[in-house]
C-alpha cells in the first residue's frame, strides 16, 4: 500500500498563518498580485517542447536510426586497430 508523500500537518498550517500575520499588508498585496499572474506564466520547459515539436515536424530531429548509425560508426572507429 502506498502512503502519500506529503502528510497534512496542522502545525505547519498554523505556522504559515502566523508568518503571514507578520508580513505587512503592502507586501501581502504584492504577493497576491504575483500569484494572480502564475496561471498565465508558461512552464519553463514549454519553449523546449515547442522547439522539439517543430524539429520533429520538420524532420530535423534525430531519429533512432541516425543515433544507431552514429553509434556504429564510433564503435568501429574506436575498435579499429591503428
Amino acid at each position: 500500500m502506498n502512503s502519500p508523500c506529503a502528510s497534512s500537518n496542522p502545525d505547519s498550517d498554523s505556522l504559515t498563518r502566523q508568518e503571514s500575520e507578520k508580513i505587512s499588508p503592502e507586501i501581502q498585496e504584492e504577493i497576491r498580485k504575483y500569484i494572480r499572474f502564475l496561471p498565465h506564466v508558461p512552464e519553463p520547459n514549454l519553449a523546449r517542447v515547442r522547439e522539439l515539436k517543430e524539429q520533429i515536424e520538420n524532420g530535423t530531429y534525430l531519429t533512432r536510426e541516425v543515433v544507431e548509425e552514429t553509434a556504429d560508426r564510433l564503435m568501429f572507429r574506436f575498435l579499429r586497430k591503428e
